[in-house]
């Protein structure tokens, strides 16, 4: 391979050094040269000449660097005459020209012999010597390019009027000038470039630098055309440049620009179908932005949510493709070019409603907080500091009953913008998210619950004023009746007994959203089913009054946006949420799934332990407590049971099972797995010690009065959709706790399962202490029993309880089928007796709750528990059919 001298000379310096002076830095020291008196060509082993047809063109360089300098003093000893010619073939390839130097090896002339003088030196000349020293790589000069296509086609644009000849002449030249000068070699019109090709006296460099300048020019031209004439012909699927021919082009543009449109047509050619489909498709996002920025603007808007919808969505695709896109391809350049001629001028501020672009949110500024703002008391509180999740943050990890991280004393400015029942409604919705994820952490153990239920600093506290600030919120009690109803039924544990919450059959169909999944199925997808829920409640909202089919005018204003804003339908049903205010109707659902959840909803509908334990949906060792029976029944499956229904009960208990049943619950499980006989009697419903509910939801117990005046529990009424008489909470302090009762009856619950799981043994050390223990569980919830609406809680009133309760403190031995309490008395009979003559042991109706002992004997309810007990013993004693 032959390498001349220009080329030699752009290998060995690749950089050039301080002060332009042409030597690489690499080639210095002390700042002076020091040059090699054989350079790179010989280290290579090769030998370098020059093509004899250019022999007179530029000199050979053989072994020997020349800078420009050592250049000049060689032509002029050998006379040469046309050295200005040769000067910016030979200038180095990688630096930087000072224009103000005077040195002919820094200017070059127009293809004809001139002095160096003072005007050369100031005038800067139509030369490539300029263009091409400031190349230092292909990488570089094709960035450059990039950017020299932008800025061109970027001044065509703002000089619209250029285009077609309605500019006034003098500022037409200014214009061409502008855009000629963007190449730096002096030229003067689109002609002169092309002229170059076939001057006989231009360089093979300066001929190239001049064909790749016309293809910079052609994209530019079709890049400011596309957008500027972008309405015409759009639904042919071409270009607007597309159907016009090259001369047609040019008569677009002035003398200066002539002969551009055969370069447009060119670089239209060269361009991929898909090319100009993306095109085409950002053409038509940018008349989406004008034609909603114009109606936004514009006197009466028509629709303004979803044209500033339509606005955002579109302005964001086009800051997307001008942002990310890689100017290496021309949609990438024609993003960027969007940018400077229509996204800078397309802004839009939103301080009303804070939507737009996500960056033009403005919010004001609050004063410092008044000295009665901590409690409400001053209205609004508004704060100087803002702390706190976004909107869409809060209702995120609300829905998904998590804290919000919400902070009353520096609320986010979302909230200081609200009204002052809104802010009530927020801080009540934050309250029971954080309160949801509270539960979630403790409700897997006896000791989480009695942390969760009883210290004073995590339980919860329902008082009367936020209570009303739900039950008054039309979306919330809409949604707990919509919840209550979808998953539940009222119905009595007894026949005529107070109705209380039941899961509705698992396997049930239920059909929300056009969506079909069984009750058990949208239970388990319990975050899907919130969101399914919270956009039917944001129909309702939006087609109140309306007669008809909600669905179908939903799916009829979906297709109206998908048409107007040509969006997808997902994006159509973002702009509808964003419109009907779907994150409001989420934060509706979402707190009134967390209160369910919060006060045991479910646990205490799953009566026959059904449910698998998930977070934020139900707590298994709730269950168990509320239910300590329906345990014992999911173990009475055998092995051929257990292969028949694996998905029964048994199966669903996949969860955590981190509190054991005790002596009991063991002496049944092992009972039932291997004495036949007992089983038997135990599936007819015989021997059942454990009661089928110790526990109730506050949606049960709690009492209101309606506007009719009839009492109802919170159940029947939020399942009704009644309203109730808030009269009746007027007079009273805001901050009476309306779950203090609910509380009582927890730990009365909470306290008899303790002692029916064995937590409280009997060893005869302290006898007074654990009757006392049992005594104040009974009572606290025999307490609550009175308040229940129009019954009982059948447990306290039935001897199996009592008598479990003492099985289980005493202590039984599994294998033991005679059912044998250990008893530190000599007289088994007597021991027993004294045991069942406790005053906890009694029924509701009895009274003598303060009586240690009764003077006449037992009563006839302890004698029953009595003879439960000891009967039995005596029966299975005597009686081998209990045996194996």
């Amino acid at each position: 391979m032959q390498k001349v001298g220009r080329e030699i000379y752009n290998d060995c310096m690749p950089e050039l050094g301080p002060n332009n002076d042409g030597i690489p830095k690499e080639l210095k020291v002390n700042n002076v040269p020091l040059l090699p008196e054989k350079a790179g060509p010989e280290a290579d082993g090769e030998k370098y000449s020059i093509p004899e047809d250019n022999k007179d063109e530029i000199p050979v360089v053989e072994g020997e660097v020349l800078t420009p300098e050592q250049y000049d003093a060689e032509m002029e000893a050998k006379g040469k005459s046309q050295k200005q010619n040769e000067d910016d073939k030979f200038a180095p390839k990688n630096g930087s020209i000072d224009d103000n130097k005077t040195n002919s090896s820094y200017n070059a002339g127009m293809g004809k012999e001139s002095d160096r003088t003072d005007e050369r030196a100031t005038k800067k000349p139509f030369s490539a010597f300029g263009e091409y020293a400031t190349r230092k790589n292909e990488g570089e000069r094709e960035r450059e390019n990039c950017n020299r296509k932008v800025k061109i086609a970027s001044i065509l644009v703002k000089n619209s009027a250029v285009v077609g000849g309605g500019m006034e002449p003098q500022k037409s030249q200014a214009t061409c000038k502008e855009i000629l000068g963007i190449f730096n070699a002096g030229y003067p019109s689109v002609k002169e470039m092309e002229s170059i090709e076939f001057n006989s006296s231009r360089s093979v460099i300066q001929k190239d630098l001049a064909k790749n300048n016309l293809d910079v020019l052609g994209e530019a031209g079709l890049m400011a055309l596309s957008f500027m004439y972008r309405d015409y012909d759009m639904g042919s699927g071409n270009l607007p440049t597309s159907g016009a021919t090259a001369e047609e082009i040019d008569d677009l543009f002035p003398v200066e620009l002539k002969g551009i449109g055969k370069h447009i047509k060119e670089a239209e050619r060269k361009l991929s179908e898909e090319g100009k489909r993306e095109i085409l498709q950002v053409n038509k996002i940018i008349d989406k932005v004008s034609s909603s920025l114009q109606n936004l603007q514009g006197p009466n808007p028509d629709k303004p949510e979803l044209q500033r919808i339509i606005y955002s969505k579109n302005r964001n695709r086009l800051v997307n493709i001008a942002t990310n896109m890689s100017e290496d391809t021309l949609l990438g350049r024609y993003g960027k070019l969007i940018n400077e001629v229509f996204l800078k001028k397309s802004n839009i501020k939103d301080n009303s409603h804070g939507r737009g672009d996500g960056n033009d949110r403005v919010y004001a500024t609050y004063a410092p907080p008044s000295p009665d703002a901590e409690d409400g008391g001053g209205g609004r509180r508004e704060r100087g500091i803002s702390y706190g999740p976004e909107k869409k943050d809060f209702v995120a990890l609300l829905m998904l009953s998590n804290s919000t991280d919400f902070r009353r004393n520096m609320p986010p400015a979302w909230f200081n913008e609200a009204s002052k029942e809104d802010q009530d409604w927020y801080e009540m919705a934050a309250y029971m998210a954080d309160y949801a994820e509270t539960k979630t952490a403790f409700k897997d153990s006896v000791k989480g619950l009695e942390k969760l239920w009883f210290d004073d600093n995590v339980r919860l506290k329902l008082n009367e004023a936020y209570f009303l600030s739900m039950y008054e919120r039309d979306g919330f009690r809409w949604a707990t009746q919509r919840i209550l109803n979808d998953l539940c039924d009222l119905k009595p544990d007894y026949v005529g007994g107070p109705e209380f919450l039941y899961l509705k059959p698992l396997g049930n169909e239920l059909k929300i959203n056009e969506k079909m999944k069984t009750v058990e199925g949208w239970i388990n997808d319990a975050d899907n089913y919130k969101n399914e829920i919270a956009l039917v409640l944001c129909k309702e909202k939006a087609y109140e009054g309306r007669e008809g089919d909600i669905e179908e005018f939903y799916k009829k204003e979906i297709n109206e946006f998908k048409r107007e804003g040509d969006l997808s339908d997902e994006e159509a049903e973002e702009v509808w949420k964003e419109i009907y205010g779907y994150q409001d109707a989420q934060i509706e659902v979402g707190t009134a799934w967390n209160f369910l959840y919060n006060v045991d909803f479910i646990e205490s509908a799953d009566f026959n332990r059904e449910l698998k334990p998930l977070d934020g949906v139900r707590g298994d060792t709730v269950n168990f407590i509320f239910h300590p029976e329906a345990k014992v029944n999911s173990k009475t499956y055998t092995a051929e049971d257990k292969s028949a229904e694996i998905e029964g009960n048994a199966g669903r208990l996949t969860g955590k099972e981190e509190v054991k049943g005790g002596p009991l619950v063991d002496w049944y499980l092992y009972q039932l797995e291997n004495n036949p006989t007992f089983r038997q009697e135990y599936m007819e419903g015989k021997h059942r010690f454990f009661p089928k509910r110790l526990g109730i939801s506050f949606l049960d117990t709690y009492v209101v009065k309606l506007t009719d005046g009839k009492n109802v529990s919170l159940a029947e009424a939020l399942r009704n959709g009644k309203e109730i008489n808030k009269d009746l909470y007027k007079g009273r302090a805001t901050k009476w706790n309306m779950y203090q009762g609910q509380k009582d009856l927890l730990e009365g619950s909470l306290g008899a399962f303790k002692y029916l799981t064995g937590e409280v043994p009997l060893d005869g050390k302290d006898v007074k202490g654990w009757s006392d223990g049992i005594r104040n569980a009974v009572s606290l919830l025999r307490q609550q029993e009175g308040k229940i609406p129009s019954g009982r809680i059948p447990v306290l009133s039935d001897p199996n309880f009592y008598a479990g309760i003492l099985y289980a403190s005493f202590g039984l031995d599994q294998t033991d089928e005679l059912m044998t309490v250990k008893m530190p008395f000599s007289d088994y009979k007597e021991g027993l007796r004294q045991m069942t003559m406790k005053p906890f042991i009694r029924t509701s109706e009895n009274q003598e709750l303060n009586r240690p002992l009764y003077r006449d004997g037992p009563s006839k309810f302890q004698t029953s528990v009595f003879d439960l007990m000891y009967k039995n013993y005596m029966k299975r004693t005597f009686n081998p059919i209990f045996r194996k």
